[in-house]
Parts: C-alpha cells; sequence; structure tokens
C-alpha cells in the first residue's frame, strides 16, 4: 500500500469504497454503538464528525474526535476499516474503565 500523510481535518481525503461502521459513546458501557454508513460524500473529518455529532448524541456536546478503542485517533477518511468500531469523544478523555460493549 502506498502510504499518504494524513490530511488536517479542513482537507479533504476520499475513501475508496462506502464502508459500514459502528460508533460507541466513550463511558457508556451499556451503549450497543451506532451503524453509520461512512458514504462516499463524506470527503472531510470535519464531516464526519458533524454526522456522528448528529446520530451519536454524547452527553459532552458535540463529537470532537474519533478513536479506537486502544485509543489511536483517526485523523483521515481513509483510515476507517469496514466494519471498525471506534469510540466518540466530546472534549473528554478516552474513558477505559468504562468501556462500551464492543461487537464480537
Amino acid at each position: 500500500p502506498v502510504h499518504r500523510p494524513a490530511p488536517a481535518s479542513g482537507e479533504v481525503s476520499y475513501a475508496s469504497r462506502p464502508k459500514t461502521i459502528y460508533i460507541f459513546r466513550n463511558g457508556d458501557i451499556h451503549h450497543t454503538g451506532e451503524k453509520l454508513l461512512l458514504k462516499l460524500d463524506i470527503r472531510t473529518m470535519d464531516q464526519l464528525l458533524k454526522k456522528v455529532s448528529d446520530e451519536v448524541p454524547l452527553v459532552t456536546g458535540g463529537c470532537r474526535c474519533l478513536v479506537t478503542p486502544q485509543g489511536h485517533r483517526m485523523t483521515s477518511i481513509e483510515e476507517f476499516e469496514e466494519g471498525g468500531q471506534y469510540i466518540a469523544l466530546g472534549g473528554e478523555a478516552l474513558n477505559k474503565e468504562r468501556m462500551p460493549q464492543l461487537r464480537k
């Protein structure tokens, strides 16, 4: 694979095809995740964060970043994997003690 530097949040990057991802609320151990279709018209991280904010309401306000369950911050649309599971964060840190119930 060709390594491309991750674009800044306002820059355009393209997913090569639509992907289904699962978004979980940080610190909500009872949240079973929301299925989200990452369509080709979502071209920036800002657009994706807005979509997540609309579809997965957080107690702390809008979604400011998405991370993997291991804590890796997603910085580019291209990084998302089909069937991947990501945790939505407002301004708070990842709460590993109250990790949502991820899908098997």
